[in-house]
């Protein structure tokens, strides 16, 4: 796939938090994609809008790096990798710029790590800008629904078809190597029970429901790792809030101190800009060192309601501003 890179001078060099890709649509079915890139090169910076990339059934063209801020989507900007526009095509032309989008996203979330199916903004992946308003704000807009609609097809249904189309195995593709569990590292917040890692080459369907009756047409791929909310006797990993997948398309590691009580020895990451050390592990005390965000450190001993660390010598530690390493 061909990429025609058209850029807008100018544009912010802000790099993203990398955990969404926002799909939108213009709105316009009289416009073409050479008139919506050349409209957005000339007024994009001065209305305070512009995205990174537009695709209609023909071609793909990019307008701004992608892992860069764009002005697309209000709250969630500063978290998209990359935000795209459809421009409106006939209706028999739809199918085909379903396929050429399945197509961008796949690179981009190859890209970026970001993970191939639809979210609503509770875990990281491809959301629209109707889903991002509503979750984050700083928008009212509802796109791409109406537009999809109007060309004949549901939601679920779009949904569906990009989700298989990024999940796609390639027949040229190598098998996949197997990892020892040992060797797969993650940081998770201090009170999850673990992370899993998508062992099945076909990737994991995500179920409605913890007896895994309701499949969804999302499917989460081969070696993404998701933090594990709950763990069920039933084969089932929860990995968001009604989020499921079978324990049989997943390896997991969980946290030692979660389930022995006892984080003596275990590596801690810090993961707030603001978190510093104090005296005695009680909330609401002066601050003594600041620890940079990232900075790993060893855990010495804890508190009897493990809300705080002691990372040496009395530098105790609010849990909630560090991840555990599993």
């Amino acid at each position: 796939m061909e990429i025609i890179k058209d850029f807008i001078q100018g544009t912010p060099q802000t790099p993203t938090q990398n955990r969404f890709i926002v799909v939108h649509d213009t709105g316009n079915d009289k416009s073409t994609i050479d008139g919506e890139v050349s409209y957005m090169k000339r007024a994009g910076l001065q209305n305070q809008a512009y995205v990174t990339h537009f695709v209609d059934d023909k071609k793909v063209v990019q307008t701004a790096p992608s892992g860069k801020i764009s002005w697309g989507a209000g709250n969630i900007n500063q978290f998209a990798y990359a935000q795209i526009e459809m421009v409106h095509v006939a209706p028999d032309k739809f199918s085909q710029q379903v396929e050429l989008l399945g197509q961008l996203l796949k690179q981009l979330c190859s890209e970026s790590g970001i993970p191939g199916y639809f979210t609503n903004g509770t875990n990281n992946g491809i959301i629209t800008h109707n889903q991002a308003a509503k979750y984050f704000g700083g928008s009212d807009h509802t796109d791409p629904d109406s537009y999809v609609i109007s060309r004949g097809w549901t939601m679920d249904k779009f949904r569906g078809r990009i989700s298989e189309i990024i999940n796609s195995q390639s027949s040229q593709a190598p098998k996949p190597t197997q990892v020892k569990l040992e060797d797969l590292t993650l940081s998770v917040p201090f009170r999850a029970k673990g992370a899993c890692w998508v062992s099945n080459p076909d990737g994991a369907i995500i179920y409605k429901d913890a007896e895994l009756k309701e499949p969804t047409s999302q499917v989460v791929p081969f070696g993404s790792a998701w933090q594990i909310y709950g763990a069920g006797d039933g084969g089932i990993f929860t990995i968001g809030n009604n989020l499921y997948i079978s324990q049989s398309d997943a390896v997991a590691k969980f946290s030692r101190g979660m389930g022995m009580g006892d984080y003596t020895g275990m590596t801690a990451v810090v993961t707030a800009d603001d978190c510093y050390t104090q005296t005695i592990p009680e909330a609401g005390q002066a601050g003594v060192s600041h620890l940079e965000k990232g900075g790993a450190y060893r855990i010495n001993r804890q508190s009897q309601d493990f809300k705080f660390v002691d990372l040496g010598k009395d530098q105790w530690v609010d849990t909630s501003k560090l991840n555990i390493v599993l």
